[in-house]
């Protein structure tokens, strides 16, 4: 995972995968941002999860996988 200078988000790397409790998901012009249970922010592109499919996620654990630039969500 990359982290920024400010330690403030995350991205995933290719076959990384997050799993925590999603708290939070904010949208804008180019990227999300999700808030896990690690109060940790996980930047994606805009394009790669769809925001309404998160929104439901929230509070549950869930899980993300980036492979080759593709993210994939489960419920855990």
């Amino acid at each position: 995972m990359r982290e920024n200078l400010l330690g403030e988000s995350l991205s995933l790397e290719p076959f990384q995968e997050v799993v925590g409790t999603l708290h939070a998901v904010i949208k804008n012009d180019t990227c999300i941002k999700l808030t896990f249970t690690c109060t940790r922010e996980i930047e994606l592109p805009a394009f790669a999860v769809s925001y309404k499919k998160l929104q439901p996620l929230i509070g549950s654990k869930i899980g993300i996988l980036n492979v080759d630039d593709k993210f994939f969500v489960r419920e855990i």
